[in-house]
């Protein structure tokens, strides 16, 4: 399961000048429902805070019944949004992408919340999760739609180069990309000829397949999305996979959780 957890952290929510408000339990409480529901094997988050906020997160999900004893968290300087892994699998390996740089008309900008890249090993096969969070959809004098294109243009370079050295290696791309499928930063990793990625069409019961609701604007959109190679889509179960639909995700985040079961084994 991939979910933006709409900032698990301390932020200023009551307007004093301090970010010293944690996410309140009235949306902690369904976030955890609606996961303890799921009961994934493994969960790939964003909008986490310092590692504190997973732990947190993870003792929470303890003592609803659900235990992941591995876990993984990546937090750079560059952004006080993070991003957390959670599996009941080991993590076998771990190469965290921070240090990222692009330019735009002759300003250097860093891929703010870097790429969380681990190994995991199930049932004697080992595969790859890369957790994505791409430039929020706000603005930024330097244009956010091209500073999501560079973002995922990286992405796509790490992605080539592990192909390269672990050829056929099961490898799962997901996360939050603030963006459309049709959008110019999806182009740089979907349908390219020298990058075999294809994304997962997730729905949910009725057929949706939308993932975040965007108050400012009062509309839904698909902006969170499984990417597969080609060794991760032969493992894919497609009639079990998809976008959770439940009421209580309207009180936990404004995004909908995405998933995706796999065969482990051969």
């Amino acid at each position: 399961m991939s979910y933006n957890l709409r900032m698990y952290r301390n932020i200023d929510r009551d307007n004093d000048g301090q970010e010293d408000d944690f996410k309140p339990d009235t949306e902690i409480n369904p976030l955890i429902e609606v996961i303890r529901r799921a009961n994934p094997d493994i969960l790939v988050l964003q909008e986490l805070g310092d590692a504190s906020t997973l732990t947190d997160l993870r003792n929470r999900l303890r003592a609803a019944g659900l235990d992941y004893p591995h876990y993984n968290h990546l937090d750079i300087a560059a952004s006080y949004v993070t991003l957390g892994l959670l599996s009941r699998y080991p993590i076998t390996g771990s190469e965290p992408l921070t240090n990222l740089f692009y330019s735009i008309q002759g300003r250097t900008f860093p891929v703010l919340r870097g790429f969380q890249q681990v190994d995991i090993e199930a049932g004697g096969a080992t595969f790859r999760i890369v957790n994505v969070h791409l430039k929020a959809k706000t603005f930024h004098e330097a244009g956010q739609t091209e500073m999501r294109r560079n973002e995922a243009r990286l992405l796509a370079t790490q992605l080539r180069r592990l192909e390269r050295e672990h050829p056929g290696k099961p490898t799962l791309v997901c996360g939050d990309f603030n963006d459309a499928y049709s959008s110019a930063a999806m182009r740089e990793l979907i349908a390219q000829d020298n990058l075999a990625l294809a994304d997962l069409p997730l729905a949910d019961p009725q057929g949706d397949r939308w993932t975040h609701y965007y108050q400012r604007e009062d509309g839904y959109a698909r902006i969170d999305y499984m990417l597969v190679n080609p060794a991760m889509q032969a493992r894919w179960i497609e009639g079990k996979s998809g976008v959770i639909r439940d009421s209580l995700t309207y009180r936990a985040s404004d995004h909908r959780p995405i998933f995706a079961v796999f065969q482990i084994k051969d």
